[in-house]
């Protein structure tokens, strides 16, 4: 049984906020391209994140860099038919 998130206590709310963010910082590291090269231009790499303050180091995505790059680069998916191109 699941309980509303108002009943766990500030440090374990901020511990599953550091275990779900590290993880989405692995995956696109991982599996998508654009966020690999946005992460090495930056100097960064998800293993230098060790707690929720250094959320401030992860490099910024803008607009604009996702509009420019190609769809294959930022999907991380290897079957693009499911999306509507």
């Amino acid at each position: 049984m699941k309980f509303p998130i108002n009943f766990y206590s500030r440090k374990c709310i901020e511990h599953l906020q550091y275990k779900k963010l590290r993880k989405i910082l692995y995956y696109a590291y991982e599996h998508s391209e654009f966020y690999r090269n946005l992460y090495r231009a930056n100097g960064y790499h998800p293993n230098q994140f060790r707690t929720l303050a250094d959320v401030i180091n992860i490099p910024i995505v803008r607009r604009r860099d996702l509009r420019n790059a190609p769809v294959e680069q930022i999907v991380t998916c290897d079957d693009l038919s499911k999306f509507h191109l």
